[in-house]
């Protein structure tokens, strides 16, 4: 049999396992375990001796204000503009120093559900009984920056409206909730009717409005954006964070600063962010393990060598997978054109059941090292919708998934039988973004490819670059008969799908309506009722998995992660929004400095 990327991986697993017991380094990582405990950690009497993991503890009674948090590691945006920026990692500055509508709820050691959502630019709202409108209250006094040209003026609705109508002009991420540009979207208009008062009329009664309102896509900006400063380069936003500096080309820092006219008394604890671009991974986990940067994002291979030789830093499980909702994830599309093989149900089954989702896991994310040094780690799969939202059914639960549990076992005995059946001959396209600047997908698409092949579904390989990538994702299958990686995203459960399965969603698995599919997801979308578009989306999920219109990917996980103990509450609270730390249920506004704890 020929040799494979996977294969090697998993031989170099293998070999390194059998070297480990040959040189009893298993029992020296057993002993290494059982000597660390949890750590040295002052921040750890929460944490269970036996263990090197720390248990979440608000210590938010015990907080007191000033510090500045030096962090290293995350790509600096393209620019500053909320509304222009086409990139997710640029809201990692932006979502602290600008105000949104409404805001996540917060939890720990799960996800907060949609009524944790409380206001932020608004105090309050009304919907309509038909759900076709929503009138909110801004927050009284609730002002921009101090520096010119806002000079610390109160927000009011002609800020909300001058923002619209610039996203409607401008935002790449619009057309995912704006009805004149989406079939689909949610939102059909905004006006100003006073200072304070902000309606917003929907294309279609939707329940979950507060959700769309709190996401990333709709930062407020003031009217003096439009020639008084340079929003690329310049914030003045109403967060609890203010922008002092934004180097990305020289000292490649962001230096974010406390806003002490935040409406939340009290907050943020913190005098400021420092956040630095370290491009070289070593460079970076260098300046952390010195102490220069206070957290940084250490790949999962290195997590126990570095606490292992800094027993004192605190380890943590995440309580959620690395990217937390909204939904952002790979599927591979299988094409719904009348030439395409997987029109063939049964070959859309094999595909799945020749996917080894365990075998990947291991492969990208290192689960059996955790495991092997005494960790415990529970892996995830995803359903049609990724681990990340709220109503995600466990695939491997049969119970809740019903019999299309079944097409996500690997088993690839019955996947051969279901290829014979069908009398598949020849090679099946397959395309998958190849960048050469991002390993993980390059490598993901090889290593699902040779599962496939392996199994006996014989691959037509298309690796594709960047730009033919993006434009065989906007024709969907109209681009292609066979196989194809694609990505997923949406800021719920409902969004992610009409996002998915109706044909103007922007990762649309087809062009044309789905039947039986289609029309549930956009009655789903219209439901009011919080606890029924639950069941309905439950629902469909075990629809979806017995018709395996798309494969998923299992590209998140549950991480490690590795911070100095003198930043407290990092890693404690959890939010909605596109990543942990960085949503608008503002996160950052409960860390901490224990100068105390400082060594």
């Amino acid at each position: 049999m020929q040799t494979t990327y996977w294969h090697e991986a998993m031989q170099q697993r293998l070999s390194r396992r059998r070297a480990i017991v040959a040189t009893g380094a298993f029992a020296a990582g057993a002993a290494f375990v059982a000597a660390c405990g949890g750590g040295s950690s002052s921040d750890d009497k929460s944490s269970d001796k036996s263990s090197l993991v720390a248990k979440p503890e608000d210590t938010t009674a015990k907080a007191v204000p000033g510090g500045i948090w030096p962090s290293a590691g995350t790509p600096l945006p393209a620019n500053l503009d909320p509304t222009a920026n086409p990139s997710v990692a640029g809201f990692v500055y932006i979502t602290s120093v600008y105000s949104t509508l409404t805001k996540y709820g917060r939890a720990i050691g799960k996800l907060p559900a949609p009524d944790a959502i409380t206001g932020d630019a608004a105090e309050s709202w009304e919907m309509a009984p038909d759900g076709m409108s929503i009138t909110l209250k801004l927050r009284q006094n609730h002002k921009f920056d101090p520096r010119p040209p806002t000079n610390g003026r109160a927000m009011t609705s002609a800020d909300v409206k001058f923002t619209w109508d610039r996203a409607v002009a401008l935002s790449p991420l619009i057309g995912d909730v704006y009805r004149p540009k989406n079939p689909a979207g949610q939102v059909e208009s905004l006006s100003a009717p006073d200072d304070r008062t902000v309606v917003i009329k929907m294309a279609v009664p939707y329940g979950a409005i507060t959700q769309l309102l709190a996401y990333y896509f709709f930062h407020v900006m003031p009217k003096e954006t439009e020639g008084g400063f340079n929003p690329k380069t310049e914030a003045r936003g109403s967060g609890p964070f203010t922008v002092q500096k934004y180097d990305p080309t020289g000292t490649g820092v962001v230096q974010l600063r406390k806003n002490p006219d935040w409406y939340v008394k009290g907050r943020p604890f913190l005098d400021g962010m420092d956040k630095y671009e370290l491009a070289e991974y070593a460079q970076s986990l260098a300046q952390f393990e010195s102490k220069a940067v206070w957290t940084y994002g250490v790949k999962q291979q290195d997590v126990l060598r570095v606490k292992r030789d800094h027993p004192e830093m605190v380890l943590r499980l995440n309580a959620t997978p690395a990217a937390s909702s909204p939904a952002q994830n790979s599927d591979f599309i299988f094409s719904q054109r009348e030439d395409s093989v997987f029109k063939d149900i049964r070959l859309r089954r094999a595909a799945s059941m020749l996917y080894d989702r365990d075998l990947y896991i291991e492969t990208f994310f290192g689960t059996a090292d955790f495991k092997a040094a005494g960790i415990p780690l529970e892996t995830l799969w995803n359903s049609h919708l990724p681990v990340q939202c709220l109503n995600w059914v466990d695939p491997r639960n049969m119970k809740e998934l019903g019999d299309g549990a079944k097409w996500f076992q690997h088993n690839p005995a019955e996947a051969k039988k279901l290829i014979a059946a069908a009398g598949l001959t020849g090679k099946v396209p397959y395309a998958w973004r190849a960048l050469t600047s991002n390993v993980n997908f390059n490598d993901t698409g090889v290593v699902v490819s040779n599962m496939l092949d392996e199994g006996g579904l014989s691959l037509d390989r298309n690796p594709l670059n960047e730009n033919d990538w993006r434009q065989w994702k906007i024709k969907s299958d109209e681009a292609f008969s066979g196989m194809f990686q694609s990505t997923s995203h949406g800021f719920n459960d409902d969004s992610v799908l009409v996002s998915k399965y109706t044909p103007q969603g922007t990762d649309r698995v087809s062009t044309k309506p789905i039947p039986g599919v289609t029309d549930a997801v956009l009655k789903i979308q219209s439901e009011l009722e919080t606890k029924k578009r639950d069941e309905m989306i439950k629902a469909l999920q075990r629809q979806l998995a017995d018709l395996m219109l798309d494969m998923p990917q299992e590209t998140q996980q549950r991480q490690f992660s590795l911070n100095w103990p003198w930043l407290k509450n990092y890693g404690v609270f959890t939010s909605n929004g596109f990543s942990l730390e960085t949503s608008s249920g503002r996160p950052y506004t409960e860390f901490w400095y224990d100068a105390s704890a400082k060594t």
